[in-house]
Order: C-alpha cells, then structure tokens, then sequence
C-alpha cells in the first residue's frame, strides 16, 4: 500500500523528538514561543485584554429640565479605550444609549422630578455610571386636573427681559408660545391701577373704570368680575398674593382678606407653599420690585440695576416652578403657566400712551402649550383673563363682553 512509508516516517520523527528531549509538530502547525518562566504564550490571533478605563462627559452627575416637545436630547456620552466593547443599559425607559452616546426620549416620562442611571461596563474594566435628574413637564394621560399660574411683573419692559439674562423666565419663553410686541390696554395712561385692572378683567379701562391710580376703588365689578370675583362665581378655587399693596384694591371686597400682601420673597415663598400643598385650580402672583427699580435707577436695557432686578424676580418665578414639579400628583396635571405686565417705561417714569409703555411681552408656556413666537400681532394683557378661564374649562361667553381673546385654540391647536 501506498501510505506506509509516511507512516514509517512519522513514527520516526516522533522517536527522535522523544530522544532529544523536544516535542513533535505535524506540518502546518506553529509552536508558541515559551515564556520566560516555561509557559506557553497565547496565540497572536487572541486579543489582549481590554485595558485602560471608561470616562463620562459631561461628568457622573447630571441636571437637566424636559418638557414635551423637546424630542431626543443629548446628554452625555461615554468612552471606552480602543479595542473595547461598550455595554450600556439604564433603569428607567426614557433614557437610551447608542455607541455610548446617552439621550433623553419622551418614551415612557412623566412629569416631575425624576432621576434615572444608565450605566456603563467594558470587559475588564471598572463599569462607570452617571445619575441624570430631570426637571420634566410632559403631557398628562387624558382626563388630567388642569391648573394656571400667572406671573405678573409690574413695568418689565419686553428687551430687558430679553436682555437680563434669566433662567425661569427664559425657560418659559423657550419651552412656550411668546410675543415680545403684546399691547396694553389703549384706554388710559399707561400706569399701573389700569394695567392690572385690565389684566384682571379682561377688558379696556373704559370698561371696568379705573383711569389712573387714584381711582382703584371704582372698578366696575358688577360688570366686569376679576379673575378672582370671575373664580368665584364659576366654582374655581383661587389664590392671588401681591406685592403691590393697592392691587388688593382691585380685587372684590369679599376676597381682599384672603390676598397675601408682603415683600417679592414674603409672596413668593407663600405662592410656592399654595402650589405645593393645596389643589387650587387659578394662582396669581405680582411682583413690583422691576418696576420700583425703573423709577429709581431708570426703566432702559442698558441699566445694569434695571436688569438685576429682572434677575431677582427670575429666581423667584423659578421656585414658583419648582414647586410645581414638586407636587404630588403633578403626574395627572396640565400646568398653563403665564407671564405678563401691566406697562413698560421710559426714563424714569411711565404713562404716555408710546410704543416704549404700551409694548408689552406675553408668554404663556405648559406642556399642552405650542412652541414658538406667536404669528401676527394684536395680543393684550387683556388677552390673559379669557385664556386662563378657558384652559381651566370655561371659554368665555359673549355676555362677558370682554375685550380680551382666548388664545387655548390657537395655543394648544384644540377646537373651540
């Protein structure tokens, strides 16, 4: 047979092997190299261990705030040496990981303060986890309590606000439906006791009758209910806190009682303290401080004391929001939150019936609010009253003959 000579040589090279003291190999195999303390290396073919370390940017810890619309947003990112392989998971639905890159989705959020940690592991190495807490505000399931809240500071001219670098009032205007050309009332001067009683009632001050502000106890009230004689009458549980003692005045004399008066912190701290405890449906607050500043120091963006105090009524109107993420069913809540002004100014003072008092801002922000700078022009102060009843389930009807539009269709795309 053909086979037996290379039989015959194998068995040969094996008994020489074995006398030399080595080790054999058939044809197309390679020996490892030995090691310095005898061993056999590994193969070239195998990879060498994963070495090194993952890091984490921005860092470990993360704040943030969501609010519907806001889509897929970046967050964060891990990085593994090269040769390494990523495995990354996270605890909660809302955040997901792609080639390391973290991101926020909409997927399975809700409302509130909420945190999750997504978390990073590499074979060999030491797993890296970062804790993300997000301030969201999202879309409640169908059916949810609707509340509003209106933030009302008094003289804030609308380019200083843009100019005052905020956070809160920013945050607003960036996540709602803005104009920074809204209108006053046209019928009086440009002073407070008309403003904010066109604010409260919806209509021109040749309506509810306060001119100027000497004559705040002439409001029309049997025709033209504030929004806290209006709550009443409707069944609305309210509350309304001041800074500006006189706005009291405007209010019904069954309820002045009950409107807390005090310093911008005094009132804040009270408003927060409602929200969080209570289940009010309609909460409005004023602050004076911007417009005391303007008189004092000048109402002009380029004031840098005139833009301090914006900056001082932002932070309270950011804990204003704050608590509102801290309530305990803020889950099942549609939150509609305003911001408004009764004039402008100019030098020192207010009251010409000018572009620079009468140019207002507007912004009204929730996460049933569209987005955007709101097309046109023709918005009012007087156009918060009819808006906020309307979100709250009670569009107004003609017989209110306010002068005021609801904004809910236009701002939430419902029908009417």
């Amino acid at each position: 047979m053909t086979s037996r000579p290379i039989v015959l040589s194998a068995v040969l090279l094996l008994l020489s092997a074995a006398c030399s003291g080595g080790s054999a190999k058939l044809a197309g195999e390679d020996a490892a190299p030995p090691s310095r303390d005898g061993t056999e290396t590994a193969s070239a073919d195998i990879p060498a261990a994963c070495e090194g370390k993952i890091s984490a940017a921005p860092g470990l810890e993360i704040t943030m705030d969501y609010w519907e619309g806001d889509g897929a947003v970046s967050v964060a990112e891990f990085v593994a040496p090269a040769g390494c392989v990523l495995r990354v998971e996270s605890d909660v639905p809302w955040i997901k990981s792609s080639d390391g890159r973290v991101e926020l989705i909409r997927e399975g959020m809700t409302s509130g303060r909420i945190q999750g940690v997504v978390r990073a592991a590499a074979e060999g190495l030491e797993p890296v986890s970062i804790t993300v807490r997000v301030n969201a505000l999202v879309k409640p399931p169908a059916g949810a309590s609707r509340r509003v809240l209106i933030i009302g500071i008094d003289g804030l001219r609308p380019d200083a606000l843009q100019a005052a670098g905020t956070t809160a009032l920013a945050l607003l205007q960036r996540k709602g439906a803005w104009t920074m050309k809204a209108g006053t009332q046209l019928d009086a001067i440009t002073k407070s006791g008309p403003g904010w009683a066109s604010i409260l009632t919806g209509a021109e001050a040749g309506k509810h009758r306060v001119d100027s502000n000497d004559d705040l106890a002439e409001i029309n009230h049997a025709e033209y209910p504030t929004l806290a004689g209006r709550a009443d009458m409707l069944g609305i549980p309210a509350v309304f806190a001041s800074q500006w003692i006189k706005l009291a005045n405007l209010i019904e004399e069954r309820r002045r009682k009950d409107i807390k008066l005090g310093e911008a912190r005094d009132v804040a701290e009270f408003m927060a303290d409602m929200i969080r405890r209570k289940n009010l449906a309609l909460h409005f607050i004023h602050f004076d401080d911007v417009d005391r500043n303007g008189h004092l120091t000048g109402f002009s963006v380029e004031n840098p004391d005139y833009l301090r105090a914006i900056r001082s009524v932002d932070r309270h109107a950011g804990n204003l929001l704050n608590a509102i993420l801290d309530r305990p069913d803020i889950v099942r809540e549609d939150w509609l939150i305003g911001v408004t002004t009764d004039h402008g100014g100019e030098g020192n003072d207010h009251g010409p019936k000018n572009a620079a008092n009468r140019t207002i801002p507007l912004i009204f922000a929730g996460p049933s609010i569209a987005r955007g700078e709101m097309p046109g022009e023709g918005y009012s102060q007087m156009d918060v009253y009819p808006t906020a009843f309307a979100f709250l389930g009670h569009a107004p009807r003609p017989d209110w003959k306010l002068d005021g539009k609801n904004l809910v269709p236009a701002l939430t795309q419902e029908k009417p």
